[in-house]
């Protein structure tokens, strides 16, 4: 018979003489219980049950003490604008859809006042303007074709093709390129696609990032050119009539690639092999006119070398963001996927790796739309912590076809379930949810709107980037923030109980605690207290100073070791002193009950009822903020 406890941890929060907290509501069943009380409700003989935990057990025992925090404060809300609905792309290219989409019902929040996006937008230097009025070609160079200036304007007649010309005295490394492009009416070659384009980063005419315009297949295209092979990185439909002019900007910005069509947003995506070059002009199958060509430096992409990091997108773009798969676009001031085929779908930033953190998104999925049929939001979507690849990190989810959230960890394209929870049936999956997904140490914790539904232990990963990934979905992801969550150190020279305190037993010592009964040692980089009792008790403790403070620690029960006859209790204590002295926050886990206990210095009596339920993997809380 196995009985784990999994994730266990036990919070003990005193705050002498405060308001009383608002107990945290309760979650709904699921295959396992949690049952967890207050010290609130134990004064006042009502315990607070807290969201069920099915997180994997694990060996590791963890202890720590912190100062408590306020939560974060939740942001207004807005009305979206409405806007045309999408087509999904169905190639595993990054594409933008076809249509706009349509705003989601219901309303989204604003994003937060003091949450100023760090990935700010270019700041533009002119470097080169060319109008051609005075019809001088100057600095340009050519390869093929029928170039010259006709009515002021770049002029190349010959329906062939390909056919260059390109400016090869500027080589900047961030910077926009932007020119207007006219194909001339019934001057084409049939036979041929008619191309127009700009290529940015070029270092020769077979290396480059080319943003093309084509006529025959009424599309805007994003190419990635290595040694003369091609390779697509987001496509979109875009109609394009003969005798019209179209305004083309490319701006590159570290790795990513923006292109805009007469003013308006088209495509992003990333643009690697290229990071520095000269502008060109590539033509192909027509009888072409080009004018007003544009060069600009822009300022360089920053990433924050600290947390916390925010992303609002209220820039219009999402530079900083790598795109695998799908169809990535910012519309409404917020990152939008419209891919709704199955494949995974990443957006992450691989600039950006931490330790110990947490993000935090609103998501709303919107309806999946093929064709005429309008089916209700699907598939999944998550946040990724620690992630090193595409092959490797944690996974905090939401699944909208299993009807659950889940965290689960990737080891070499592998996924292994952590733990998941049922959603409740009465959320409305058509709304804006916050998620929050945060990794401390060996600890998982998946927050749903502001409630803790899933936790996990895990050591996989230690370390690892963020990200954002899909399945099977068209969502809206927006006011994404990355806050540290590492424990702050002890200072040095303090002593053993001085606040914050932190011992993980990885040195295999157990300095500054005190024992009685038991056998307690330190093993396996955990507390192991390995002794059967006959109804006696096994005590750890170190001394902290004051009064108000939080403790948490990691708690497992060994398989098979403990005797049937008894209760098997399991907790953690807070102000206490010797002998008996104290509260305990306490799991029987043989009963599946949980309860709180005041030691007057002779006996332990229950301040609490019982709270029953199954108990199999448990997380206990257990929150005082009255002194006594």
């Amino acid at each position: 018979m196995y009985v784990g406890l999994g994730g266990v941890a036990a919070s003990l929060l005193a705050a002498c003489g405060a308001p009383p907290l608002t107990p945290t509501p309760t979650a709904p069943a699921s295959e396992t219980a949690t049952a967890t009380t207050a010290i609130e409700a134990a004064l006042e003989a009502s315990p607070s049950p807290l969201p069920t935990d099915t997180a994997t057990a694990t060996a590791t025992a963890t202890a720590t003490a912190t100062a408590t925090v306020p939560t974060r404060t939740p942001t207004p809300t807005r009305t979206p604008a409405p806007t045309d609905t999408p087509t999904p792309t169905p190639t595993a290219t990054p594409a933008v859809s076809d249509t706009p989409a349509p705003s989601p019902t219901g309303t989204r929040e604003s994003s937060p006042t003091e949450n100023e996006a760090l990935l700010a937008s270019e700041t533009v230097t002119v470097l080169l303007e060319e109008n051609f009025d005075d019809e001088i070609a100057d600095g340009w160079q050519v390869e093929g074709g029928a170039w010259g200036i006709r009515e002021r304007q770049y002029d190349q007649s010959s329906l062939g093709g390909p056919y260059w010309s390109y400016y090869n005295a500027l080589t900047p490394t961030d910077y926009g390129a932007q020119a207007a492009f006219r194909l001339l009416p019934e001057a084409y070659d049939d036979t041929n696609r008619r191309i127009a384009g700009l290529a940015v980063r070029m270092s020769d005419v077979n290396n480059f990032c080319f943003a093309a315009l084509d006529w025959l297949e009424n599309r805007v295209i994003l190419y990635q050119v290595v040694n003369n092979e091609w390779e697509t990185l987001a496509s979109r439909s875009l109609l394009l009539w003969e005798d019209s002019w179209y305004t083309l900007r490319v701006v590159a910005r570290g790795a990513f690639l923006r292109t805009y069509v007469d003013g308006a947003l088209q495509l992003e995506a990333n643009c690697s092999r290229h990071t520095q070059g000269f502008t060109g002009i590539r033509l192909n199958g027509g009888h072409f006119r080009v004018d007003n060509v544009r060069i600009e430096a822009v300022t360089p992409l920053t990433m924050p070398a600290t947390l916390p990091f925010v992303d609002d997108f209220n820039r219009g773009n999402s530079d900083g963001w790598w795109k695998q798969n799908g169809a990535w676009r910012v519309r409404d001031g917020a990152l939008e996927q419209t891919y709704t085929g199955a494949g995974e779908v990443w957006a992450y930033m691989p600039e950006l790796a931490f330790a110990d953190y947490r993000v935090e998104a609103r998501i709303q999925p919107l309806p999946i739309e093929s064709g005429e049929e309008v089916r209700p939001p699907g598939g999944t979507v998550g946040l990724m912590l620690r992630m090193t690849g595409l092959s490797n990190g944690y996974w905090g989810a939401i699944d909208l076809e299993e009807g659950d959230v889940q965290i689960l960890v990737r080891q070499g394209g592998a996924w292994t379930l952590l733990g998941n929870r049922p959603l409740d049936e009465a959320i409305d999956l058509t709304a804006w949810h916050t998620l929050a997904f945060e990794a401390t140490g060996a600890e998982l914790r998946l927050y749903l709107d502001g409630e803790i539904v899933v936790q996990a232990t895990d050591r996989t990963h230690p370390a690892g980037q963020l990200g954002i990934m899909t399945n099977r979905g068209h969502f809206f992801i927006d006011d994404i923030l990355v806050t540290d969550t590492t424990p702050p150190p002890t200072p040095e020279g303090a002593p053993p109980g001085a606040l914050p305190y932190l011992d993980d037993f990885e040195d295999g010592f157990a300095d500054g605690w005190e024992f009685t009964g038991g056998g307690w040692v330190v093993e396996d980089g955990a507390l192991d207290q390995a002794q059967f009792f006959d109804g006696s008790e096994a005590l750890a403790w170190v001394n902290l100073p004051g009064r108000n403070y939080a403790i948490t620690a990691d708690v497992r029960l060994v398989p098979e070791a403990y005797q049937d006859e008894h209760g098997r209790w399991v907790g953690l204590l807070i102000r206490y002193q010797n002998p008996r002295r104290g509260y305990w926050g306490v799991v029987n886990v043989r009963r599946g009950e949980a309860q709180i206990w005041h030691g007057d210095g002779q006996s332990w009596r229950a301040l609490t009822v019982p709270t029953p339920g199954r108990v199999r993997h448990r997380r206990v809380e257990h929150v005082a903020h009255r002194g006594v």
